[in-house]
């Protein structure tokens, strides 16, 4: 979508999306340190085709939506292979099982489940579920998913692996949005997105019933990940990757809060998270395009950058038009 205006002069302003570029490079997965140095990896694809990678548990393969074929691919960190792993299924948001064997991924109409150890048959896991899976509890106990069916504002729902049939259950309802969950390493505690105060925020409550609110960002946030010990909560924030320490208990004690690399060049989406934390904790798996110099600088944290004005845009739009 594109956000924009113009006024009677012929003045356009519009707003670009994190990452966006005009030097017409395809999108690519890209290795960001903490310190911000960036190694690109070999696949490149159109824009738009990378979305929502997911670094395996053994770092070695990332999974991620081919939007454009609308199906979960593999791709091999160690030898470059792609491998696709649906076909005809129209789906995507892959995440991980916890010991790798299996990918749990979504379409329109419900749950799947398929296992990576062998012909990669699909399992039927729930169907009319209202929305994608985002996460799955550590103890694969719990399916953490998006509900769309309401008025337009993403809630979260959560559905018991371990009862016949799958049922999915509201964890958190209300007329704001509540979305990009992900559970703690421990499985006591969940990270989200919300936009309750206004403006967009990342929270922490309890898992998987619903305790207090715990506000995490303090400018800002969006697509919270957990660090893989559980020692911090990283987020975008304005432009910017940010990690809040955390310590873990009966309660979440808040920390230090440091800006780490500017997200310039970085690919954003305001439905899907669109990187992933290596399970080594020292790096993230993000969706790039375009050159980091050519790249804004600033994000907002609903996911659009810096404004851009053009002037006299009627006479360009007329000579464009052949007058």
């Amino acid at each position: 979508a594109v956000q924009l205006a113009v006024s009677e002069n012929g003045t356009l302003v519009h707003g670009l999306s994190t990452g966006a570029s005009t030097s017409g490079r395809g999108e690519r997965l890209t290795w960001i340190e903490m310190d911000g140095t960036r190694t690109d990896l070999p696949l490149e694809l159109a824009q738009g085709q990378v979305e929502a990678p997911r670094v395996s548990p053994t770092g070695t393969s990332i999974a991620y939506d081919d939007d454009d074929e609308d199906e979960v691919f593999l791709y091999d960190v160690n030898t470059g292979e792609r491998t696709q792993v649906t076909e005809g299924a129209d789906g995507g948001w892959p995440v991980w099982s916890k010991d790798g064997s299996s990918l749990y991924f979504s379409n329109l109409e419900g749950w799947f489940r398929v296992a990576l150890d062998g012909p990669m048959i699909v399992e039927d896991l729930a169907f009319d579920t209202g929305g994608p899976i985002i996460a799955v509890s550590p103890d694969e106990r719990w399916i953490v998913a998006e509900d769309f069916e309401g008025e337009g504002q993403p809630n979260l729902l959560i559905a018991d692996l371990e009862t016949t049939p799958l049922s999915p259950r509201a964890y958190l309802r209300a007329d704001w949005h509540e979305e990009v969950g992900v559970v703690s390493p421990d499985g006591n505690w969940i990270a989200y997105g919300s936009n309750q105060s206004g403006g967009h925020e990342v929270y922490v409550r309890s898992f998987p019933e619903p305790g207090s609110l715990i506000q995490v960002s303090s400018e800002g946030g969006i697509d919270p990940t957990w660090a893989p010990d559980g020692s911090a909560i990283y987020y975008l924030g304005n432009g910017t990757m940010v990690r809040r320490e955390v310590q873990l208990g009966e309660t979440v004690q808040l920390g230090e809060e440091q800006k780490l690399f500017s997200l310039a060049g970085t690919v954003s989406r305001n439905d899907k998270r669109m990187h992933d934390i290596h399970p080594d904790g020292r790096r993230f798996i993000f969706v790039t395009s375009g050159e980091v110099d050519d790249a804004p600088t600033q994000a907002a944290p609903e996911g659009i950058g810096p404004v851009v004005v053009v002037v006299n845009w009627f006479g360009e739009l007329l000579d464009r038009m052949g007058g």
